[in-house]
């Protein structure tokens, strides 16, 4: 599978874990985040088409420079927002790190934040998944790692109860669990894992890397090795999103990638948000609200220009978004 980078900015982070895979035959991943996100850019805006990935790390500095201002910016723990350039069609279907467009290209997007065109594909997708999906036809569960190759799983799924984004529930009621890469980058060796032995009916809230049982108890999926946790939330979801939710006392609650419960009571959403992406909202009054995979909100975004040369703090999403470039997990009946 070959790597192309559309309009790929120059390399201006290094996301590293220190996150260890207990397989010490399995390589260790780089970026084991699973909460990149992107949106596309509506045909209202100022450069419609466009697509903005916005990272999952966030950077202890980032430093640039402002037109009109001779002293060097610093931005202290930011999280970036890369523009792509985008000459494909309008999307047609999306996951959380990947879309389909119009006319069968494919193209995915990698936790480093590159677009990687893919071309046109033979196949199309059944079910949507954050990193995975199913094709039409052969059902066969096809997962998109961390390095943006996307790999057939080897596994057949005939019936789909849950579709989250790092995880889906099948018609057997059986959690299937998506690492954020397998052996190697491209490989599907332990990238998939079905958890025979458990059982889990009764979905009632899908988020991207967690899901709510019938019973209230709140279960994550970590995405380094694809286990996943039971416990017991301070209040249950009322809006959901890929790696947070807002529970009904209104608190913000986010997950980090190792499947942990972060409560964050100085972020309080009292009404329900204009825009819900997958790892950001937008609120009623415009601003913005993004999660890290550290669980971390932030209220700023550094928005970095395709060519790395234009960067912007924003505190908004003032932009016409396309609402069919964004992922949404969900209980499907």
């Amino acid at each position: 599978m070959k790597q192309l980078k559309i309009f790929s900015v120059f390399a201006v982070v290094s996301l590293v874990s220190s996150l260890s895979d207990p397989c010490t035959s399995f390589a260790q991943d780089t970026h084991p985040f699973q909460s990149q996100s992107f949106f596309r850019l509506g045909e209202n805006a100022m450069d419609p088409g466009m697509i903005q990935v916005i990272l999952p790390k966030a950077v202890p500095e980032y430093h640039f420079w402002v037109a009109g201002n001779s002293e060097q910016q610093v931005e202290s723990n930011a999280l970036l927002m890369f523009d792509k350039r985008n000459p494909l069609p309008p999307t047609e279907f999306a996951g959380s790190n990947y879309l389909f467009t119009r006319g069968g290209y494919f193209a995915t997007i990698t936790a480093d934040g590159f677009l990687n065109y893919k071309g046109r594909v033979a196949f199309r997708p059944a079910v949507l998944g954050g990193v995975w999906f199913i094709i039409e036809g052969t059902r066969e569960l096809y997962a998109v790692d961390s390095y943006g190759y996307y790999v057939s799983t080897g596994i057949r799924v005939d019936t789909v109860k849950v579709a989250g984004g790092n995880y889906l529930i099948d018609g057997n009621d059986t959690l299937i669990t998506i690492k954020s890469m397998g052996q190697v980058p491209g490989s599907p060796v332990g990238l998939a894992t079905l958890k025979t032995g458990w059982s889990f009916p009764g979905v009632q809230v899908a988020g991207g890397s967690f899901f709510v049982k019938s019973d209230g108890t709140l279960v994550t999926v970590d995405s380094t090795n694809g286990f996943f946790n039971e416990l017991v939330p301070g209040a249950r979801p009322a809006i959901v999103g890929g790696n947070y939710f807002v529970g009904e006392d209104r608190v913000l609650y986010t997950v980090t990638c190792e499947g942990r419960l972060i409560q964050n009571p100085s972020v309080v959403v009292r009404s329900q948000p204009i825009l819900t992406g997958y790892s950001a909202l937008k609120l009623e009054d415009g601003l913005v609200v993004a999660v890290d995979s550290d669980g971390v909100p932030h209220g700023t975004l550094v928005r970095v220009s395709t060519t790395g040369v234009r960067v912007k703090v924003v505190r908004t999403l003032d932009v016409d978004v396309d609402l069919g470039s964004i992922f949404a997990p969900k209980v499907l009946k």
